[in-house]
């Protein structure tokens, strides 16, 4: 880890691995996320609102998991307040101060979200390897996309979040690798002030990605092992080469052998 959990202490807001039972969790814990002994009076109503993207959505004094029921009726609620469609009430909210650097996916936004299809091996690495390569290393010693990392931390094979500074001496730069907890997939997520740091951010992550893929690729010890790892990676022309690299050095394999397992 480089930095301490206190550098994620904010003002207004809770830094949380995706999911709804952890967004709870800060119902019962203090400003530093360590948990009460004792539950303060008023504690369901801590928190404004909590949310993650697979619709799982809880609000002040509700209940202590997500409520698609109570999401809805939100909304209708929220259309009969305003009195306009739901899509101009989105596109107002995009509009706000702040969207462009931690809205969504539109063009207007500089944050971003890209599933990674690789073979688990590499998946795995990728997340490991943001672990590993800060390890004792002080905030700032270690970079990312040529931005300094103040602030490495997460879970083996799980997750792991770096805050990175720009030039300017802004540090809102995020990047979020995690295991998909529903597809067998790694998404990458950045989110950043800046549009040409947003796209470095995930460039960056997606080649070392293609790197660590490649290297599987290198070891296949069969025509069969090889067939594996290519289903269950993205293609790119960059890959493409290197399992014609690891088919050509290999005794006995041939391109149309591979292809045909492919095929199965």
């Amino acid at each position: 880890r480089v930095g301490t959990r206190d550098d994620q202490v904010y003002e207004n807001t809770f830094l949380v691995p995706v999911g709804i039972k952890y967004i709870e969790e800060q119902r019962r814990t203090d400003r530093q996320y360590r948990a009460y002994k004792e539950l303060p009076e008023g504690w369901r109503d801590r928190l404004l609102i909590g949310g993650e993207e697979s619709s799982g959505l809880t609000t002040r004094g509700h209940v202590t998991d997500k409520d698609g029921v109570w999401a809805n009726l939100l909304i209708m609620d929220m259309v009969a307040y305003y009195g306009t469609p739901v899509s101009q009430i989105w596109e107002d909210t995009a509009k706000r101060a702040g969207w462009i650097s931690y809205g969504g996916k539109e063009p207007a936004s500089n944050a971003g979200r890209m599933d990674v299809d690789a073979v688990l091996e590499a998946k795995e690495e990728l997340i490991n390897d943001f672990l590993d390569r800060y390890e004792g290393k002080a905030p700032g010693e270690g970079t990312w996309a040529d931005l300094p990392v103040v602030y490495a931390g997460g879970t083996r094979y799980d997750f792991a979040e770096l805050q990175l500074q720009g030039t300017d001496g802004d540090d809102q730069h995020f990047l979020r690798v995690r295991a998909s907890g529903t597809e067998p997939i790694n998404r990458i997520y950045v989110e950043s002030s800046e549009p040409g740091i947003a796209k470095q951010l995930m460039e960056t992550s997606y080649r070392r990605l293609e790197e660590l893929s490649a290297a599987e690729i290198r070891k296949a010890h069969s025509e069969w092992r090889l067939a594996e790892i290519l289903s269950a990676t993205a293609e790119s022309p960059f890959l493409i080469q290197k399992a014609k690299a690891a088919i050509a050095s290999r005794e006995g394999w041939t391109l149309e052998g591979v292809r045909s397992k492919l095929e199965i």
